[in-house]
C-alpha cells in the first residue's frame, strides 16, 4: 500500500487543502483495516476522500487521510452480519 508523509491536499477546485499526517492509498479492505487501526493507535483521525470534488472541508483532516480510488472491487455481502431496522412512529 502507498503512503505519502506530509504531503498537501488539495480538492478538485483547490479552495480547500490541508496538510494531513499521511495520505495513504489502500487496495484493499485489509489495508483500510490497518490504517484505520494505526491511526487509533496513534490517536488521530483517519478520513476517506473520493474524488476530490468536496467544496467544503468536510474532507479535510490533520490525520490519516485515505483516498478510495484503489477501492474497485464488488466485495461479497456478508447477511450473518446484517440486522432488522427499527421503524419510527410519529
Amino acid at each position: 500500500m502507498e503512503c505519502q508523509s506530509r504531503v498537501v491536499w488539495y480538492n478538485h477546485s483547490r479552495n480547500q487543502s490541508i496538510l494531513p499526517l499521511r495520505i495513504c492509498r489502500p487496495t484493499q479492505l485489509s489495508e483500510v483495516v490497518e490504517i484505520v487501526k494505526q491511526a487509533e493507535s496513534e490517536g488521530v483521525t483517519a478520513r476517506a476522500v473520493g474524488s476530490h470534488h468536496s467544496w467544503s472541508d468536510a474532507a479535510l483532516t490533520t490525520g490519516f487521510m485515505i483516498e478510495t480510488h484503489g477501492l474497485n472491487r464488488v466485495l461479497d455481502l456478508e447477511t450473518d452480519l446484517l440486522r432488522p431496522g427499527v421503524e419510527t412512529r410519529t
